[in-house]
């Protein structure tokens, strides 16, 4: 009997990608929410540039500290307590002023950054030899879908609830969220003072994240590739998360087509990563990455040529495909490359530099753009995109 390769990724990786897909379902709908949100009682778009570009500030000192946590106390720890901190990070939103916003975002910041990395890591370390792209791609994929319905679903709350009920039954979703963990991650659950001690006592060895990153840039020159582009799509998707709901609405296009065309940065991680990770096990990176790059660069070219909705629909999709391509083949090279005491180092640091991107984004919107001047944003990421690419040639061993 022929079983499609889909049921060949075990249990443990299916169970983890569905947990972080409810997760990722929640921050879809927080992330089309707070722009307008923050915007309409703050009256101030570099207010929100700077509220939102905290977030990946926070993540970014966050990041090594949680893959170091991962590696030597355990997966589920640290997914269990990013989880509980997302959760109490939601009652700073009720203060409605820019510190509340700005602490909500700082810890919503560490504490994701904590359940994002724990969920990735278990999944390569489970991730079966001959399907890693498929097991990567999968997990991207279904992290994907709950951002894509996220924002969606952002759309149809905004229009039937207020902002206070939208937050509690957000915050509630959360905790229904982490009742679930605590019993489908697969390890014991360390959440107590002898789990908070030990937490402690690792970083405080490992100087919070400098010994660790000195163990990780031993990794050479395949570590510029994948810096280069994490930061490239930081940027890119901290802008377009920031700017889009913003611009949707200056141009009068109602809440729910910003939240459609905005769930299309979603949709190809959603289709595409799955898609990709196969392709990759078959045809080898040298053949799919190509693929990636002319889809990015022409998704990136092509708002450039007229710039309305539509091509705005266009290059979300497009360059979103692309991206998508890239990623499975850096999550590829960190199984196979990266000894599985550093991977959730590596990763860390991957991360960190997607958050620096993510900083400069909504701030460079925030401090120099108007909603008018959205093509300027694409003519500098069009740069961008083009470096990270040619520095992916540092990965040609794998």
């Amino acid at each position: 009997m022929h079983h499609s390769p889909f049921f060949y990724i075990n249990s443990k990786t299916r169970n983890i990608a569905v947990l972080f897909g409810l997760v990722t379902l929640i921050e879809g709908i927080l992330w089309y929410f707070m722009p307008i949100y923050f915007e309409s009682r703050l009256n101030s778009l570099f207010l929100v540039g700077v509220i939102l570009s905290s977030h990946p500030i926070a993540s970014l000192f966050a990041s090594l500290p949680a893959g170091d946590l991962c590696d030597k106390l355990g997966k589920k720890f640290v997914f269990i307590l990013g989880l509980l901190g997302f959760a109490a990070s939601f009652l700073f939103l009720f203060g409605g002023n820019f510190q509340a916003f700005l602490f909500f975002m700082i810890m919503y910041g560490i504490f994701s950054t904590m359940y994002g990395i724990s969920a990735f890591v278990f999944v390569l370390d489970h991730a079966r030899p001959h399907i890693v792209g498929e097991s990567a791609g999968f997990f991207t994929s279904v992290n994907y879908a709950g951002w894509l319905f996220g924002s969606l679903i952002a759309g149809v709350l905004m229009l039937l609830f207020d902002v206070t009920f939208m937050l509690k039954l957000l915050m509630l979703s959360v905790l229904v969220i982490l009742s679930f963990a605590i019993f489908l991650f697969p390890g014991k659950t360390h959440i107590n003072l002898d789990g908070f001690k030990r937490a402690k006592n690792i970083l405080w060895h490992d100087g919070l994240f400098f010994g660790e990153a000195k163990a990780v840039y031993k990794l050479g020159k395949p570590l510029i590739a994948i810096f280069a582009f994490s930061f490239v799509f930081g940027y890119w998707e901290y802008a377009i998360w920031t700017f889009e709901p913003i611009y949707a609405n200056s141009l009068g296009s109602g809440i729910l087509l910003g939240a459609a065309i905005l769930a299309l940065i979603s949709l190809p991680g959603a289709i595409s990563a799955l898609i990709a990770g196969k392709l990759l096990d078959s045809l080898g990176v040298k053949k799919i990455l190509p693929i990636g790059a002319v889809l990015i660069l022409f998704g990136q070219a092509i708002f450039l040529l007229q710039q309305n909705l539509i091509t705005l629909a266009i290059s979300l999709v497009l360059t979103s495909f692309g991206a998508m391509f890239i990623l499975i083949i850096i999550d590829y090279y960190i199984k196979e490359r990266v000894a599985r005491n550093l991977r959730g180092e590596v990763d860390g640091a991957a991360e960190m530099l997607y958050n620096i991107g993510g900083i400069f984004g909504p701030l460079t919107i925030g401090a120099v753009l108007t909603v008018a001047e959205l093509g300027n944003l694409f003519y500098f990421t069009t740069a961008l995109f083009i470096a990270a690419i040619a520095t992916l040639v540092f990965l040609k061993d794998i």
